[in-house]
């Protein structure tokens, strides 16, 4: 979704272009049947998908970013031609290209969340394989939030779910 300034002589505030980029938020439990599917077929936790999804686009399935991801779980278009995502903007597409490249990072870092995250936001030539975590603030920012809505939802769900796969809890910690 483009923004375009309607007005002429007036500019669009950086904060109204990136809302307008970001697209309209849904409620998340509309992509719960996608979110259960991409968790079952990746061995992820459904929760930490749905954290995922509400840190990077805040389930706007029409969301872009000023540097050109898309979607719910903001794919950039080269990683979706890679998982063979066709459509950036269709939810179920879009959760299950991001679950899968997810658990790719996950076994690239042998489980490591906090690594992984980083190597998802920041592109795993950014990330070393043994850390440390990278020192770009906003990779920083995003590994933080994330795990903050990933425990969040935990805590709502009562007790701590997981259907993810060779995910060590343990290291989360390194976030600080």
């Amino acid at each position: 979704m483009r923004t375009r300034n309607r007005q002429p002589g007036r500019s669009v505030s950086a904060r109204q272009s990136w809302q307008a980029r970001r697209g309209s938020p849904q409620s998340p439990a509309k992509y719960d049947q996608h979110i259960r599917k991409a968790a079952l077929a990746h061995e992820i936790d459904p929760l930490l998908i749905k954290a995922i999804i509400r840190t990077e686009s805040n389930f706007a399935p029409d969301a872009v970013s000023s540097k050109g991801a898309q979607g719910l779980m903001q794919l950039m278009p080269e990683t979706a031609k890679s998982l063979r995502v066709r459509n950036p903007f269709d939810p179920a597409q879009n959760i299950s290209g991001g679950t899968r490249y997810l658990r790719k990072l996950l076994n690239t870092y042998d489980g490591n969340l906090t690594l992984s995250l980083a190597a998802y936001n920041a592109g795993p030539g950014n990330v070393a394989k043994n850390g440390p975590l990278p020192r770009i603030p906003e990779t920083q920012e995003y590994v933080r939030r994330v795990i903050r809505h990933y425990r969040s939802y935990q805590q709502n769900a009562g007790a701590p779910v997981s259907l993810s796969k060779n995910i060590s809890m343990g290291k989360l910690v390194t976030v600080n």
